[in-house]
């Protein structure tokens, strides 16, 4: 769902976006992003492991139970304010705060979705470095390339 949802989404939060607005807010659209969303999907799977969510997982040691928590909580911190928008637009608010708030949104999509790859490659690098096939675990060099490869592209194919 996250996949077929999420690009129309960012399209129609794109398109809407005054441009000259979104960059003179830029860094503080960024810093409700980037740091919220990461900050969000690790207090989410901390609490769900708190809560035993992580016995519904069938993998073999804590860590990667832990992933698959902060997985479900990336998908989760996700958040699209389509509500509050559409109420600023209503009630005429200033230009700058719908911005901020739409922007915001924007960005928190597309670094949830960043941040939901790595864990991936994570999770699926620990699964194949325990199996019996003697795969290889993701390291900090890979997950650090593929990073910047979804930061650098998306932009464009965006």
């Amino acid at each position: 769902m996250l996949w077929i949802l999420l690009p129309a989404l960012l399209f129609e939060s794109g398109i809407d976006t005054d441009y000259h607005i979104f960059e003179n807010l830029f860094l503080q659209i960024m810093l409700l992003a980037v740091p919220g969303v990461v900050f969000c999907a690790f207090l989410n799977g901390y609490i769900m492991m708190q809560l035993g969510f992580h016995h519904q997982f069938d993998f073999n040691s804590a860590e990667q139970s832990f992933l698959a928590c902060v997985i479900l909580g990336t998908i989760l911190s996700a958040t699209d304010p389509v509500a509050v928008v559409s109420l600023f637009k209503k009630l005429g608010t200033d230009k700058r705060i719908s911005t901020l708030i739409e922007g915001e949104s924007l960005l928190n999509d597309g670094s949830a979705v960043v941040m939901l790859d790595l864990l991936l490659h994570i999770v699926v690098g620990l699964i194949q470095s325990q199996s019996l096939h003697g795969g290889h675990s993701s390291s900090a060099t890979d997950l650090v390339l593929i990073g910047m490869r979804l930061f650098l592209l998306s932009p464009l194919f965006g």
